[in-house]
């Protein structure tokens, strides 16, 4: 079963986001890779739905993984 991980990235931001999105690039630093999607609720949904991550998603750099976790809770 696939867990929910809270990630900071480079931007100082925070999210939670589905491991499956975590990414390792060949500098073993570790990527997020985020859904194009503008709307919250759409992203949201991609998390909880843990999609597939798709060619199109953006990798964004990640300072680190602050947490991990079985449950989405807002």
């Amino acid at each position: 079963m696939s867990k929910y991980i809270v990630v900071e990235f480079q931007t100082n931001e925070v999210a939670v986001v589905s491991e499956k999105w975590l990414t390792t690039d060949a500098d073993e630093r570790k990527n997020v890779l985020w859904p194009p999607y503008k709307s919250t609720s759409k992203i949201n949904m991609a998390v909880r739905q843990h999609l597939e991550p798709e060619d199109s998603w953006l990798s964004c750099g990640i300072r680190r993984v602050m947490y991990s976790a079985g449950k989405f809770i807002e």
